[in-house]
């Protein structure tokens, strides 16, 4: 599965759940959906049923592009799944889906 590309939007859009999980922020879409790929894989179900995607982002003259899993509705079952990735090994950090 593919991640999507979401642009910066405002919080009202966050409609896909309240809180996200990143995972890292990349200067290619393709390093950033790598990774991601890589983490479903070895994450298996500790992720449940949340969408991953890429959002881009400029900082001055540079362009990120943040690997993340959005669609947690409470910040417990984000902050549970992060806890799984970190148990892998795998550095994570749970937001507030308007950030």
């Amino acid at each position: 599965e593919r991640p999507a590309i979401t642009r910066p939007a405002p919080a009202a859009s966050a409609s896909a759940g309240a809180f996200l999980i990143q995972v890292g922020a990349f200067q290619s879409e393709g390093d950033a959906q790598r990774r991601l790929a890589d983490i479903r894989a070895r994450a298996g179900t500790a992720l449940g049923d949340c969408t991953p995607v890429t959002h881009e982002v400029r900082q001055g003259y540079k362009t990120l592009y943040r690997a993340r899993y959005a669609g947690y509705a409470t910040q417990a079952p984000a902050a549970a799944a992060c806890s799984a990735l970190k148990r892998l090994s795998i550095d994570c950090l749970v937001l507030k889906a308007d950030q």
